[in-house]
């Protein structure tokens, strides 16, 4: 029997609700597991990606996925556990790079926000993608790395070469601050308004201007950053690290690979990991694992 590997991770309305994207030779589902249960599967055409869910008003649960040729599509559970595309309006060129195709996907103020390489940047309100690049006008890219947009509070924030740059009332601000080199990954500390940004280098960010290193004790490429609580997570694409003033401390049990694609994402006070053999789950204290699902005939 073939091997099953969990791909990528989206959330659902509630907390207990997940989406795994699951692949078993060319078969590709995507599994919704409630409380741990699987409750419903969704086929998908081979070599899609999925990028997030959400609950729209108009058509329910709607799934964000990208395909291997750069285009972003939307698409509901249909009968038969098909899905069926959304046709939309507006479309933007959502062409990305390997690092995923089409950008990162992230929701704020429950909008689905897109971000994507050359200074793309779509809303989706509902029936189609809204282009919101406005003044974003910065040159040739917008995205740097994996996980170089963000929510930062009610708007969202996104990397590009040495800026980050703020979408608020419809308009692009620039933080006043540059780096020196590529930032792959930013994360946002809600309680204290700490923006950190990763790379070759951590930059710790407070009151949206003071930009300043942090000498960690590990020399490492970062392409993934999280908060879980007060405590910030990194990932170098094989492990995940905690940080602990200048040092950073492995928290990840040896296993699958992380998903390059995919790594951290924190919902309900729990840090997720995708890896391939599924989905490994930690509290800050231990933990759990839910195994990449059996795909069946």
């Amino acid at each position: 029997m073939a091997r099953t590997h969990t791909q990528a991770l989206a959330f659902g309305e509630t907390e207990d609700t997940l989406y795994l994207l699951v692949t078993e030779a060319k078969k590709y589902r995507v599994v919704e597991l409630r409380q741990g249960e699987r409750t419903r599967d969704f086929s998908v055409p081979s070599g899609m990606w999925l990028m997030t869910s959400f609950v729209s008003p108009e058509q329910g649960l709607t799934l964000v996925l990208a395909s291997r040729s750069g285009k972003t599509h939307v698409v509901v559970p249909g009968k038969r556990g098909k899905t069926v595309e959304i046709p939309t309006v507006g479309n933007g060129p959502l062409s990305g790079d390997y690092r995923g195709y089409v950008g990162e996907l992230v929701t704020v103020a429950q909008r689905p926000c897109l971000a994507g390489m050359g200074n793309q940047f779509y809303a989706w309100d509902g029936s189609a993608w809204r282009d919101e690049r406005g003044s974003l006008r910065i040159g040739r890219e917008i995205l740097t790395g994996i996980k170089a947009v963000v929510p930062m509070g009610m708007a969202p924030a996104v990397a590009t070469r040495g800026e980050v740059h703020v979408l608020e009332s419809g308009e692009w601000r620039r933080l006043p601050f540059t780096f020196d080199e590529e930032v792959k990954a930013l994360a946002y500390r809600e309680s204290d308004g700490t923006l950190f940004a990763a790379g070759n280098t951590l930059w710790r960010v407070t009151d949206g201007k003071d930009c300043q290193p942090v000498a960690l004790t590990t020399k490492a490429a970062w392409w993934d950053a999280a908060v879980l609580g007060e405590q910030l997570y990194l990932s170098d694409l094989k492990s995940v690290f905690r940080v602990e003033g200048d040092t950073v401390v492995e928290v990840l049990p040896p296993g699958a690979s992380v998903n390059h694609n995919h790594a951290m994402h924190v919902r309900g006070g729990t840090l997720h990991v995708v890896r391939e053999d599924g989905v490994h789950r930690f509290d800050g204290a231990r933990w759990t694992l839910i195994p990449s699902p059996e795909l069946g005939g």
